[in-house]
């Protein structure tokens, strides 16, 4: 039994993280996002009902973001808001 785990952070999700080396890359994506397609091959782990600020929070809480390149998280431009905001795709380099 691990201590201090976020619960969010479900098994799976801590095996895909602990297997990570460095250049992988984490990609929170909305409930949107073509991840299916894109994703092809790759783990895919859905967190229903979850925020972007809380699934960020979560997987922070285990996993630093990289120090060693220049933009660690991107933000996707959001469709149609108009503050130019991010619509909820967030990608961080391990």
């Amino acid at each position: 039994m691990l201590k201090g785990i976020d619960p969010l952070l479900s098994p799976e999700l801590l095996k895909v993280l602990c297997e990570m080396g460095h250049g992988d890359e984490v990609v929170l994506v909305d409930a949107n996002f073509t991840s299916e397609t894109l994703g092809r091959g790759k783990p895919l782990i859905r967190l229903p009902g979850v925020d972007l600020q809380r699934a960020c929070a979560a997987l922070l809480s285990v996993v630093p973001l990289a120090d060693t390149v220049w933009r660690p998280v991107h933000a996707m431009k959001g469709c149609g808001r108009r503050d130019g905001g991010p619509s909820g795709r967030t990608r961080r380099r391990a």
